[in-house]
């Protein structure tokens, strides 16, 4: 408990994988919407709403993952700048 207030161990990186996950499944069903809406009577705007349903869910997906990839960089900096002051401390001068 005493590391959760002192802030020594980040509970973000794992909330961001379930984050991510979360996204996929608003990314699914707003694609969902997307083929709903463009739906018509015609065979071709059937068609043209399923094309525009899966470019939105394939395009949201990549931008879903960039947008998570981008939040666990910040991170990775972090353990990698705490690594090398850990280094500087050891060595003698």
């Amino acid at each position: 408990m005493g590391k959760f207030f002192s802030f020594d161990k980040f509970i973000t990186p794992g909330l961001i994988r379930w984050f991510f996950f979360l996204l996929l499944f608003t990314d699914f069903v707003s694609s969902l919407g997307v083929m709903d809406s463009f739906m018509g009577y015609s065979f071709a705007s059937k068609i043209g709403g399923i094309m525009a349903g899966l470019i939105y869910l394939a395009v949201s997906v990549v931008m879903s993952r960039v947008f998570c990839e981008l939040l666990i960089v910040v991170f990775k900096i972090n353990e990698t700048l705490v690594q090398i002051r850990d280094q500087g401390k050891q060595k003698p001068q």
